[in-house]
């Protein structure tokens, strides 16, 4: 079930609400590697929204640009651990998209998609916009339209639930372990432990004695 507030409740019930996108992206520096933060909303113009943070749960206050942002996919709403994947277009003329993609990395760029519900006389925002998709980057190609045309870069997103179905490669080992912590010897005996004689309940004899 989609968690939804109270007062947003309350204003789609009424009918009496505005709905629109907000996409929040975190790319790098391809100098020094830090996170660049940067935001998209449905809308014209830019935008100041509190979301809650899917990660951490508080809720946080940030800044949109506007006339960017085209389209974002349909959003499967299921509560198991499939992979959900998400489009989202942007107009590639925009210098913000530009520099998104050309000046940053985007590459696994974590992206969270929200939805804020507006006031449509006052455009308020009702309640902090909640996360509807929270995953990564896995392409972004930058689509050069024929004359006359609008070219575009498409982010193809996957949802945050394909870590749960990585396989970890590792193996249960002494050398395994050992790059963890060096004095660790749990592992120290396992290549060779099945090939051990044990004697329960019985002493141990010598060679040749009966």
């Amino acid at each position: 079930m989609r968690d939804v507030d109270s007062a947003e409740l309350a204003v789609i019930q009424a009918g009496t609400v505005v709905a629109r996108t907000l996409v929040s992206l975190t790319v790098k520096n391809r100098l020094t590697g830090n996170p660049v933060s940067l935001g998209f909303w449905m809308d014209a113009g830019p935008g100041a929204f509190n979301v809650v943070n899917p990660r951490t749960g508080a809720t946080e206050a940030r800044s949109f640009l506007g006339d960017a942002l085209i389209s974002v996919g349909e959003i499967p709403l299921i509560s198991d651990i499939s992979v959900r994947e998400v489009e989202v277009v942007l107009a590639a003329i925009d210098d913000s998209v530009q520099e998104a993609v050309r000046t940053y990395d985007a590459r696994n760029a974590p992206i969270e998609i929200h939805r804020v519900y507006l006031d449509p006389v006052t455009m308020a925002q009702v309640a902090p916009a909640r996360c509807r998709f929270l995953g990564q980057v896995d392409t972004a190609p930058i689509e050069t339209a024929a004359e006359g045309g609008a070219s575009t870069v498409t982010f193809s997103c996957t949802s945050t639930t394909q870590e749960l179905r990585r396989k970890n490669p590792d193996v249960a080992s002494h050398e395994s372990q050992i790059l963890r912590k060096a004095d660790d010897d749990f592992y120290r005996d396992t290549g060779v432990a099945g090939e051990w004689t044990l004697f329960w309940g019985k002493k141990q004899e010598k060679a040749g004695q009966r």
